[in-house]
């Protein structure tokens, strides 16, 4: 999307007068900042969202049962976890104190949530894939407009 934004901008100052140069080019800024800002929130919330589903079908019940809830769910809201050392080094010592037998499943744990990350992250994929298909779509069939010839005399 990023090779259509010249593009885009010069098309706008093409289809307003000379005197709207200005507020049109500042609202297509404005507008692709509040496009970029929306669309970040959406595919953030589609990685949180499926994540936390995807750490339930990945990883086994009886070792989901076996975890605190509460720790259950501060992982199932944060797959920065899986990716930090901290996060995993502060995750094995709260499953060891949650007791000895849980904190052997660290790894299961840990592999079922890498999976469900990567299930996740291809969905957030999938969903740009679709959203640039969309975007090309429209340019596509964007009114064609003669470039101007100059600007007015001063």
């Amino acid at each position: 999307m990023g090779g259509t934004f010249p593009a885009l901008n010069i098309a706008v100052q093409n289809a307003v007068a000379y005197r709207n140069l200005g507020t049109a080019t500042a609202a297509v800024q404005f507008v692709r900042a509040i496009g970029a800002s929306v669309g970040l929130a959406l595919l953030g919330s589609l990685l949180t969202t499926r994540f936390a589903a995807g750490v339930d079908s990945n990883v086994a019940r009886e070792v989901l049962e076996r975890i605190p809830i509460g720790i259950l769910n501060d992982l199932k809201g944060n797959p920065d976890a899986l990716v930090n050392e901290d996060q995993i080094a502060e995750l094995t010592v709260r499953l060891a104190e949650a007791g000895p037998e849980t904190a052997a499943l660290t790894e299961t744990l840990l592999a079922g949530m890498r999976h469900a990350l990567a299930g996740a992250v291809g969905e957030v994929l999938l969903a740009t894939v679709f959203a640039a298909a969309a975007a090309f779509f429209v340019i596509a069939f964007l009114r064609e407009i003669p470039l101007k010839k100059g600007g007015p005399s001063v």
